[in-house]
């Protein structure tokens, strides 16, 4: 397995190329990770790296489909996300145990705005905790199967 973490800042999105490309493309999962302790940042995070990886699913397709490889049945086991060419992506919000003390009209909001943004974008959401120890490993069980969907987390939003 290889892991590509391009956090830091969009000027590190070209990077994108290296790590998303024809040879891994059938086997990539993608996360993007948002901070809830910097809650006026999730939107536009999270925003910014699901264009960067549906715009790279696109033309990593388009790369396959001229090399006469049949994108659709290439990636029909996936469940991944039709806005990415079929790549399963993960919307991870983190540091939830932080977040958890803002009002809780705010957690609303910022649930629903997630939710929102992960079913435009085609992808799973799962909320991660640093007061859970087993909630990185319960997201690695659950990337490495591509089911989210069939995955519990033992921890509850509101």
């Amino acid at each position: 397995m290889h892991l590509w973490e391009l956090g830091g800042g969009i000027h590190l999105s070209d990077l994108m190329k290296v790590a998303l490309h024809k040879g891994n493309f059938a086997n990539a999962v993608a996360l993007v990770v948002v901070d809830l302790s910097k809650p006026d940042q999730v939107v536009d995070t999270a925003r910014y790296w699901l264009r960067v990886i549906q715009h790279r699913a696109e033309v990593v397709a388009a790369e396959l489909i001229e090399d006469g490889v049949d994108v659709v049945k290439l990636m029909a086991d996936k469940s991944g996300s039709p806005m990415a060419k079929g790549l399963p992506i993960y919307l991870v919000a983190n540091k939830y145990d932080k977040f958890k003390e803002a009002n809780p009209e705010a957690r609303k909001i910022m649930s629903k705005t997630l939710r929102a943004l992960a079913l435009e974008a085609g992808s799973s959401l799962v909320y991660m905790t640093v007061a859970h120890s087993s909630s990185d490993k319960d997201l690695q069980s659950c990337v490495k199967v591509r089911r989210i969907s069939n995955c519990s987390f033992d921890y509850t939003l509101f």
